[in-house]
């Protein structure tokens, strides 16, 4: 009976690895995009890295330049490379940027760095997140970042869950963005799902045949002695 109950506790575990998703997270910090120089770098649209992809609604006729980053010499490279959208060609205001994921599977978005794009644009910039959930509904949230290229971390409080897509504008006085926090779903590997759930399930079957032949031994019934039982003699009773 114990090992009946740890196959079935086993077993439901191993199911359980399978039927739900485990979640990962990313971070996005673009440091592949890195570039020396003391200039800019444009990245094309629908960059993707990591699983997620950016998009722009940039002009389809400048789609390879609907993204940027500084160069390290650049005097608003902040320490790190981050991403920005290009608001050059008539996209001042209203060039959105479009994070998803590339199999359109749901996330959360955690955090993500801001910062100013110029270091002396001399006033604060509003960023604002539109994010769509899998259920059609939406999520808004806003920040104002100082007058500073310095990036913070800002954080979205939880609020950014079972997300399909989050979109956000460039806005003057314009900003860069880095270290994205994202958290999606992945289905386990085989050697840690399927191959454990084989593995507790024949055990589960070996306990259960086990039990069924122990209930059917308990159900035979034991033969009654046939041995004859030996005569008291005279002469038994003699040497009593």
């Amino acid at each position: 009976m114990p090992s009946l109950k740890i196959g079935l506790l086993l077993a439901t575990f191993a199911l359980s690895v399978i039927g739900n998703a485990q979640a990962q997270s990313t971070t996005i910090d673009f440091d592949e995009l890195t570039q020396a120089g003391d200039g800019s770098d444009y990245v094309d649209n629908g960059y993707a890295t990591d699983g997620y992809v950016f998009t722009s609604n940039a002009d389809p006729i400048f789609a390879d330049q609907a993204f940027g980053i500084w160069q390290t010499d650049n005097i608003a490279y902040n320490g790190s490379t981050a991403l920005f959208n290009t608001f050059v060609y008539g996209l001042a205001e209203g060039a959105t940027t479009t994070l998803s994921q590339e199999d359109g599977s749901t996330f959360a978005l955690e955090s993500i760095d801001l910062g100013q794009l110029f270091p002396d644009s001399g006033s604060d910039t509003p960023v604002v997140f539109i994010g769509t959930r899998s259920d059609g509904s939406s999520v808004t949230t806003s920040f104002t970042l100082p007058a500073t290229s310095a990036p913070a971390t800002y954080s979205f409080q939880g609020a950014f869950v079972d997300l399909l897509s989050v979109r956000w504008e460039q806005l003057p006085q314009f900003h860069q963005f880095d270290n994205l926090v994202l958290v999606s779903a992945a289905i386990p590997e085989p050697t840690t799902g399927w191959l454990v759930a084989a593995g507790c399930c024949v055990l589960l079957v070996t306990c259960l045949r086990q039990r069924a032949t122990d209930s059917r031994a308990s159900l035979i019934p034991i033969p009654a002695s046939t041995s004859t039982p030996r005569p008291r003699t005279a002469h038994s009773e003699y040497r009593r």
